[in-house]
Parts: structure tokens; C-alpha cells; sequence
């Protein structure tokens, strides 16, 4: 198999700008030969244009929408915007919200794939659907410091939230056989808290 992969990118980081960018191209195009790809030889192209805002509302407060646009060779591919706001209380208290919708055409092992001897019976799937997905988090992050000594406590809780249509599995199709399938949909959703204490510039603790 050989993946040709390009990208490249124009942006702006100008430090006092209430606005600046970053837009580019990704070009991918992947290919897969040999006796154990169905027809012995198939390719995907994958071509896309994406670009970002990063907006300062305030002092506080930034926004940065995007957008990503791609056609597929095999696939029709929708557009796969995001969002992602952060807002700095104060030198100690941050507070973060990220919106992203994904997108991923199946691969040619996923779809060509003749993979059978004697140890696997692996068979790919031409009829694979594409994935599509939505990722929300929320997250805070909270400093406790001694201006007196180095000593700080930092603790971040964050909350996620994921959404996935039609997500590629490898899955026991016939008795013996495997294959890769889709799951219509699948959610997860969680919570996480780390934490950091440091003692030392060089010495912490992390949870």
C-alpha cells in the first residue's frame, strides 16, 4: 500500500490583532495492490480546503470557528465545521468549550482487504457506509498558588460528549470469518478531573 499526503497552510499571528487566520489544503490519495486487495488494485483521493478565524471578543474572551471542505473520490464528504471558545477569567480560572463535527471515508483495507491462510480470515467490505461524528467539551481550569513560594495546585474537570453514525468496526460476520461493518450509532460521554501539584520547578504530582 502507499498514501501520498500533502498540506499546507497561510495564517496570521499577529499578538495585538483582534482577528487572525489560518486556512490551507490537504490532499490525500491512497492506493493498495497485491493478491490480498479485492481486483488486485484500488485507490481513494481525498481533497480538502479548510480555514479558521481567531476572534478576539474581548479582553476575556476568543472565539475560533472553522470550516473544512473535501470531496472524495468514493464518498460524498459534507462540510465539518467546529467551534471553539476560550474564556480567561482571570490568570487563575479558565473556562473552554470545543464543538468539532468529524468525517472519514473507510480505507482500502477496510473496503478490498482478502487477508486468508490458515491463522486469519479477514474479507473487506465494499458496502461500508462512511463515518460522521459530533465532539462537544466543556472544561475549567482552576490555579491555587502561593505567592509566597512555588507550591501550586491546578485542577481541571472537563465534560465530553461524543456521537458517531455508522462507525467502522472489525466484527465476526460467518463462523470463523471476520470482516469490518458499521454501527449505526454509537455515544459516549464522560467526565474527567486532572490535577497538578507542583512543590518544585522540577518536582510535581500529577493525577
Amino acid at each position: 500500500n502507499t498514501l501520498f499526503l500533502s498540506r499546507g497552510t497561510w495564517s496570521s499571528t499577529k499578538q495585538d490583532a483582534r482577528l487572525n487566520f489560518q486556512m490551507g489544503y490537504e490532499v490525500s490519495y491512497e492506493t493498495g495492490g497485491g493478491k490480498r486487495i479485492e481486483g488486485d488494485f484500488q485507490s481513494m483521493g481525498d481533497y480538502s480546503l479548510f480555514g479558521s478565524l481567531q476572534w478576539k471578543l474581548g479582553r476575556d474572551l476568543m472565539a475560533q470557528p472553522g470550516l473544512r471542505i473535501s470531496h472524495n473520490t468514493d464518498y460524498r464528504a459534507q462540510p465539518v465545521p467546529s467551534l471553539h471558545i476560550l474564556w480567561k477569567k482571570s490568570e487563575q480560572a479558565q473556562f473552554r468549550f470545543n464543538y468539532a463535527r468529524g468525517f472519514r471515508a473507510p480505507s482500502i483495507k477496510e473496503l478490498y482487504i482478502e487477508f486468508i491462510d490458515a491463522n486469519h480470515n479477514i474479507v473487506g467490505n465494499p458496502g461500508l457506509r462512511a463515518e460522521y461524528a459530533h465532539h462537544l467539551d466543556l472544561s475549567a481550569v482552576r490555579t491555587f498558588k502561593d505567592k509566597r513560594s512555588v507550591h501550586a495546585l491546578r485542577i481541571k474537570p472537563s465534560l465530553f460528549y461524543n456521537h458517531l453514525s455508522n462507525q467502522i468496526e472489525l466484527a465476526l460476520v460467518d463462523v470463523g470469518q471476520f470482516s469490518y461493518v458499521n454501527v449505526s450509532q454509537t455515544q459516549t460521554a464522560g467526565t474527567v478531573i486532572d490535577m497538578l501539584y507542583t512543590i518544585h520547578p522540577d518536582f510535581s504530582f500529577k493525577a
